[in-house]
């Protein structure tokens, strides 16, 4: 049977904005620590940080550049990102200033939501982007400009992920994006040299999730998931938020490393159904 996705084609709908029209706007969907969000809390932090991002230069088609561990931000990112049809690029968290220098240059991003653990390197890396534009800092501390860096770069703005969001609309319009729009980069391993985006269109991950994760695992309202990968890969943004997603199920996310320790804790262990795992 093949699977056809109209032309007018958002990938923030099929796999978050849909549970809202589905009646599960009330449903608990992300855990994290103690804390725990719904479809609809979840769909409204998106709103707002697609609308923080449009405020600080990101458009459509734009690159977002994404430097977090796994969290509810990753996520509120992540959707807002798609939701205003910019080009999401995800990077690991925890790289030298070296390798933030590549990727900005690289994507070309216009604004980087990074947290605030990497500041030191990711400003070192800002430093002479000749892109960038806005940095959203995710963290327990306000962050207007990092005192103790070494910052040059006057063309870029920075700020606190908190307050931004705190500022911005609830309400976010979608961006009138093609099925056949660039929606996000998958970087490569970089085993043969430099790491490379793999370019998808907006229908790509929205396709998969129907052949693989529906087909293929089954995965239904019932399941909550957990991942060994971190969500920057993008197995893991698969397995681990949108195939649960996609179908108004859940995800349980933690930020420190994968430990085995960790995975049979009990605040993880109890609460995972499936554990999604490459």
């Amino acid at each position: 049977m093949s699977i056809e996705f109209p032309e007018q084609f958002n990938m923030a709908d099929y796999f978050l904005y849909h549970n809202l029209e589905e009646g599960r706007e009330n449903k608990t969907c992300l855990y994290y620590e103690d804390q725990s969000f719904t479809y609809g809390e979840t769909a409204l932090m998106s709103n707002r940080a697609g609308n923080a991002l449009r405020e600080f230069g990101a458009g459509l088609e734009e690159r977002v550049l994404i430097v977090l561990p796994d969290c509810p931000e990753f996520v509120w990112t992540w959707f807002g990102a798609a939701r205003i049809g910019s080009v999401i690029t995800m990077v690991n968290p925890l790289l030298v200033a070296e390798d933030y220098k590549y990727y900005l240059n690289y994507t070309r991003a216009r604004v980087a939501v990074v947290h605030e653990s990497l500041l030191s390197a990711f400003a070192e890396a800002a430093a002479d982007a000749r892109y960038l534009r806005g940095v959203l800092v995710v963290g327990q501390h306000e962050v207007e400009t990092p005192a103790d860096v070494d910052f040059t770069n006057e063309r870029v703005v920075w700020s606190s992920f908190a307050s931004a969001i705190a500022a911005a609309d609830d309400a976010c319009t979608r961006a009138d994006t093609h099925r056949d729009d660039i929606a996000i980069w998958l970087f490569s391993s970089g085993s043969t040299g430099k790491p490379k985006g793999a370019v998808h269109l907006q229908h790509d991950l929205p396709y998969n999730t129907e052949v693989f994760a529906k087909r293929t695992m089954g995965v239904n309202a019932d399941d909550l998931t957990v991942s060994v990968p971190k969500l920057f890969f993008g197995y893991a943004t698969g397995t681990n938020l949108l195939f649960p997603f996609a179908v108004g199920g859940a995800t349980a996310l933690f930020s420190e490393r994968s430990t085995a320790e960790k995975l049979s804790s009990r605040n993880i262990g109890r609460r995972s159904s499936r554990l999604c795992r490459r």
